[in-house]
């Protein structure tokens, strides 16, 4: 978002703005997330069966992706949406933004 378009622009591109970065940062975590897991399995099913004992179940890798997005309910992200926007609103008024305007030039 470039300078002009923060201070004066709508507020709600920097909204759009937030959001489309957070939700980035929320699939990069998942992904983060999953490759550990991953990981942890590959090590389990290959190192962990190394010192099994006779009679035990071999671990296996996962035959198939493992997918476990937690979901917001409608009114959570009602509610965190809300809160973000009501402290963003009274920042920008501490700070004295006019919403959309442009600055007034002084006369010499």
């Amino acid at each position: 978002m470039s300078y002009d378009e923060y201070w004066f622009g709508d507020v709600w591109r920097a909204w759009a703005y937030y959001s489309a970065d957070r939700k980035r940062l929320e699939r990069m975590d998942l992904a983060a997330w999953l490759n550990g897991l991953y990981v942890c399995k590959a090590l389990e099913a290959t190192v962990g069966n190394i010192g099994r004992r006779p009679g035990d179940t071999p671990v296996e890798y996962p035959d198939k992706p493992v997918t476990s997005i937690p979901k917001l309910t409608e009114q959570q992200r009602i509610e965190q949406e809300a809160a973000f926007a009501e402290a963003y609103m009274n920042q920008m008024v501490l700070v004295g933004k006019d919403w959309g305007k442009e600055p007034q030039q002084e006369q010499a």
